[in-house]
Protein backbone atom coordinates (compact mmCIF):
# COMPACT_ATOMS: atom_id res chain seq x y z
CA UNK A 1 0.00 0.00 0.00
CA UNK A 2 1.59 3.31 -0.86
CA UNK A 3 0.92 6.84 1.10
CA UNK A 4 -1.51 9.06 -0.45
CA UNK A 5 -0.02 12.22 -1.07
CA UNK A 6 -1.71 15.99 -1.35
CA UNK A 7 -1.60 17.83 -4.70
CA UNK A 8 1.64 20.17 -3.98
CA UNK A 9 0.49 23.62 -5.17
CA UNK A 10 2.82 24.78 -7.96
CA UNK A 11 4.63 27.98 -7.80
CA UNK A 12 2.28 30.48 -9.65
CA UNK A 13 3.98 32.54 -12.46
CA UNK A 14 5.24 36.12 -11.51
CA UNK A 15 3.66 39.28 -12.73
CA UNK A 16 5.59 40.75 -15.55
CA UNK A 17 6.49 44.40 -15.50
CA UNK A 18 7.00 46.28 -18.55
CA UNK A 19 11.31 45.72 -19.53
CA UNK A 20 13.21 48.88 -21.10
CA UNK A 21 12.83 49.08 -24.61
CA UNK A 22 9.61 47.03 -24.33
CA UNK A 23 6.66 49.47 -26.06
CA UNK A 24 3.44 49.62 -24.05
CA UNK A 25 1.95 47.87 -26.56
CA UNK A 26 4.33 44.74 -26.02
CA UNK A 27 3.24 45.04 -22.46
CA UNK A 28 -0.03 45.40 -22.27
CA UNK A 29 -0.07 42.41 -24.82
CA UNK A 30 2.21 40.41 -22.45
CA UNK A 31 0.18 41.44 -19.21
CA UNK A 32 -3.09 40.43 -21.04
CA UNK A 33 -2.04 36.73 -21.55
CA UNK A 34 -0.63 36.71 -18.06
CA UNK A 35 -3.86 37.43 -16.58
CA UNK A 36 -5.57 34.94 -18.69
CA UNK A 37 -2.84 32.47 -17.52
CA UNK A 38 -3.41 33.53 -14.28
CA UNK A 39 -6.76 32.93 -14.08
CA UNK A 40 -6.34 29.33 -15.30
CA UNK A 41 -3.41 28.94 -12.46
CA UNK A 42 -5.87 29.94 -9.79
CA UNK A 43 -9.42 28.79 -10.55
CA UNK A 44 -8.02 25.20 -12.03
CA UNK A 45 -11.35 23.57 -13.04
CA UNK A 46 -12.86 20.99 -15.11
CA UNK A 47 -15.95 21.78 -16.68
CA UNK A 48 -18.20 19.40 -18.65
CA UNK A 49 -18.16 21.76 -22.21
CA UNK A 50 -15.62 24.92 -23.15
CA UNK A 51 -18.88 26.55 -23.31
CA UNK A 52 -19.20 26.46 -19.89
CA UNK A 53 -15.58 27.09 -19.13
CA UNK A 54 -15.84 30.56 -21.24
CA UNK A 55 -19.12 31.38 -19.86
CA UNK A 56 -17.78 30.91 -15.67
CA UNK A 57 -14.44 33.34 -17.08
CA UNK A 58 -16.99 35.77 -18.51
CA UNK A 59 -19.15 35.91 -15.53
CA UNK A 60 -15.57 36.65 -13.53
CA UNK A 61 -14.22 39.02 -15.79
CA UNK A 62 -17.84 40.81 -15.45
CA UNK A 63 -18.21 40.35 -11.44
CA UNK A 64 -15.10 39.85 -9.81
CA UNK A 65 -12.84 42.04 -8.12
CA UNK A 66 -9.81 40.16 -8.16
CA UNK A 67 -6.89 41.86 -9.67
CA UNK A 68 -6.64 39.81 -12.95
CA UNK A 69 -9.94 40.16 -13.67
CA UNK A 70 -9.61 44.32 -12.99
CA UNK A 71 -6.40 44.28 -14.94
CA UNK A 72 -8.45 43.10 -17.82
CA UNK A 73 -11.07 44.98 -17.99
CA UNK A 74 -8.70 48.07 -17.94
CA UNK A 75 -6.66 46.75 -20.73
CA UNK A 76 -9.64 46.34 -22.86
CA UNK A 77 -10.47 49.74 -21.98
CA UNK A 78 -7.24 50.83 -23.15
CA UNK A 79 -7.20 48.80 -26.29
CA UNK A 80 -10.72 50.24 -27.21
CA UNK A 81 -9.90 53.82 -26.83
CA UNK A 82 -6.89 52.57 -29.48
CA UNK A 83 -5.73 57.17 -28.33
CA UNK A 84 -3.87 55.14 -25.62
CA UNK A 85 -5.28 57.02 -22.70
CA UNK A 86 -2.68 57.54 -20.17
CA UNK A 87 -5.12 57.63 -17.36
CA UNK A 88 -6.55 54.44 -18.10
CA UNK A 89 -2.10 53.26 -18.81
CA UNK A 90 -1.60 54.58 -15.05
CA UNK A 91 -4.66 52.75 -13.96
CA UNK A 92 -3.22 49.67 -15.39
CA UNK A 93 -0.22 49.87 -13.70
CA UNK A 94 -1.71 50.43 -10.55
CA UNK A 95 -3.44 46.95 -10.74
CA UNK A 96 -0.35 45.52 -11.56
CA UNK A 97 0.99 46.21 -8.45
CA UNK A 98 -1.91 45.09 -6.44
CA UNK A 99 -1.56 41.83 -8.80
CA UNK A 100 1.49 40.89 -7.44
CA UNK A 101 0.60 41.58 -3.82
CA UNK A 102 -2.76 39.38 -4.57
CA UNK A 103 -0.31 36.55 -6.59
CA UNK A 104 1.87 35.95 -3.48
CA UNK A 105 -1.06 36.04 -1.08
CA UNK A 106 -2.77 33.48 -3.47
CA UNK A 107 1.13 31.68 -3.53
CA UNK A 108 0.97 30.71 0.04
CA UNK A 109 -2.34 29.58 0.18
CA UNK A 110 -2.65 25.27 0.42
CA UNK A 111 -4.36 23.25 -2.40
CA UNK A 112 -7.20 23.10 -0.09
CA UNK A 113 -7.59 26.59 -0.02
CA UNK A 114 -7.80 27.21 -3.03
CA UNK A 115 -9.98 24.74 -4.04
CA UNK A 116 -12.85 25.52 -1.91
CA UNK A 117 -12.56 29.16 -2.66
CA UNK A 118 -13.02 27.88 -6.43
CA UNK A 119 -15.55 25.61 -5.56
CA UNK A 120 -17.62 27.79 -3.81
CA UNK A 121 -17.30 30.89 -6.69
CA UNK A 122 -18.23 27.64 -9.06
CA UNK A 123 -21.15 26.61 -7.28
CA UNK A 124 -22.26 30.41 -6.42
CA UNK A 125 -22.38 30.80 -10.44
CA UNK A 126 -23.96 27.82 -10.65
CA UNK A 127 -26.80 29.27 -8.74
CA UNK A 128 -26.16 28.02 -5.21
CA UNK A 129 -26.96 29.96 -2.41
CA UNK A 130 -24.35 30.07 0.61
CA UNK A 131 -25.95 27.60 2.65
CA UNK A 132 -26.45 24.62 -0.87
CA UNK A 133 -22.83 25.67 -1.35
CA UNK A 134 -21.42 24.94 2.29
CA UNK A 135 -23.63 21.48 1.97
CA UNK A 136 -22.32 20.34 -1.23
CA UNK A 137 -18.46 21.08 -0.65
CA UNK A 138 -19.03 18.97 2.65
CA UNK A 139 -21.00 16.47 1.05
CA UNK A 140 -17.97 16.02 -1.77
CA UNK A 141 -15.46 15.85 1.29
CA UNK A 142 -13.74 19.44 0.53
CA UNK A 143 -14.99 20.88 4.20
CA UNK A 144 -14.59 18.87 6.73
CA UNK A 145 -18.90 17.93 8.71
CA UNK A 146 -16.62 18.67 12.14
CA UNK A 147 -14.19 21.02 13.74
CA UNK A 148 -10.98 19.60 15.69
CA UNK A 149 -13.47 19.13 18.71
CA UNK A 150 -15.60 17.29 16.91
CA UNK A 151 -18.41 20.20 17.01
CA UNK A 152 -20.48 20.90 13.72
CA UNK A 153 -18.36 23.34 11.55
CA UNK A 154 -21.46 24.31 9.41
CA UNK A 155 -21.52 28.28 10.68
CA UNK A 156 -17.48 28.55 10.47
CA UNK A 157 -18.02 27.25 7.29
CA UNK A 158 -20.85 29.45 6.52
CA UNK A 159 -18.39 32.44 7.04
CA UNK A 160 -15.98 31.66 4.92
CA UNK A 161 -18.09 30.83 1.93
CA UNK A 162 -19.67 34.04 2.64
CA UNK A 163 -16.57 35.78 2.84
CA UNK A 164 -15.49 34.02 -0.56
CA UNK A 165 -18.93 35.46 -2.99
CA UNK A 166 -20.08 37.84 -1.10
CA UNK A 167 -18.08 40.35 -2.99
CA UNK A 168 -20.14 39.73 -6.19
CA UNK A 169 -23.04 42.16 -7.09
CA UNK A 170 -25.97 42.38 -5.31
CA UNK A 171 -24.75 39.10 -3.22
CA UNK A 172 -27.50 38.08 -0.63
CA UNK A 173 -26.45 34.54 1.53
CA UNK A 174 -29.87 33.32 1.14
CA UNK A 175 -31.09 33.77 -2.60
CA UNK A 176 -29.85 32.07 -5.60
CA UNK A 177 -28.04 34.28 -7.96
CA UNK A 178 -30.80 34.18 -10.39
CA UNK A 179 -33.57 35.18 -8.40
CA UNK A 180 -31.97 38.32 -7.19
CA UNK A 181 -33.35 41.58 -9.34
Amino acid sequence: MTKQTKPQVLKLSLVPHIQTGESVDQYIEKLKEFCVAFHTEVKDIQFNSEKEKASYFMWLMINSNEPQYQALRLIFQFQKEKAGDSEILDSIFAQVELLDVYRKKVDAQSFEDRAVRTMAEVYYWGDMTVKEIVVQLVSIKLLPERDNDNNSAFDTHLQRITQYVSSFPNFNPDIRRSQIK
